[in-house]
């Protein structure tokens, strides 16, 4: 595939990380106090502060919307999901453990505001739509879970059977990050043609992989070492 000689259609690469390694990134969650989601997300920085040599980078982040702090909102029924910028930036020694923490801290305090549109916040940066080109999806369906309590309930969805489940996902975005939790992780990498080569994307994943069993090894570690 060319980028230009072309339609562009978007392609997905596909992989599972090991039982090990996702026990491991679990580990360091807890831990650091922090979620399986941060792990996900600083390590994603790490590899952006690499390739565009910066220790501050954005990237879009792919929330519920429903922020506790909005009285009913567990009763309202709708459509609440939005994406919201995400900024990590580090100093200069900063430890792995302690980036952690921080990009954890700011999630938290930001959760009131998860209902702000994203267009509002592009209009009010001054980079504009610029801000962020790309996002990651940090999927928690209950989907094996309400599966497998149908299947052994004693009425009448006893009597059925759920062969296969299907989730299908599409972004506007050229890039996209799909983060799929299990025992195995699993990681979904999209991408627009237009925009990227396959060889590209498959030398991201290498090195995504390469940072994720970096940052396991020792959450001490110097950001600038890895």
């Amino acid at each position: 595939e060319s980028l230009n000689d072309g339609e562009s259609v978007t392609r997905r690469i596909e992989f599972t990380l090991s039982q090990i390694l996702t026990k491991s990134l679990k580990d360091l969650a807890i831990i650091s106090g922090v979620t399986l989601n941060t792990v996900i997300q600083v390590a994603w920085s790490i590899l952006l502060s690499k390739y565009n040599d910066t220790n501050d980078v954005v990237f879009g982040s792919v929330v519920s919307g429903r922020p506790p702090e909005l009285e009913g909102i567990e009763k309202m029924i709708g459509l609440f999901i939005n994406t919201i910028p995400v900024r990590i930036k580090y100093e200069n020694g900063q430890t792995i453990e302690k980036l952690l923490k921080e990009v954890q801290r700011n999630a938290i305090e930001s959760n009131p505001h998860h209902y702000n549109s994203l267009s509002e916040v592009l209009s009010l940066s001054v980079l504009g739509r610029d801000l962020l080109d790309h996002i990651i999806i940090f999927e928690n369906y209950p989907i094996t879970r309400e599966v497998d309590g149908n299947q052994t309930g004693n009425n009448y969805k006893s009597r059925f059977s759920v062969i296969n489940t299907d989730v299908f996902d599409y972004t506007s975005y050229d890039f996209a990050f799909f983060v799929i939790p299990g025992e195995e992780l699993g990681i979904w990498l999209d991408y627009k043609t237009s925009k990227y080569r396959k060889e590209t994307v498959e030398r991201v994943k290498e090195q995504l992989f390469l940072v994720l069993n970096q940052i396991v090894l020792n959450r001490h570690s110097i950001i600038a070492s890895i």
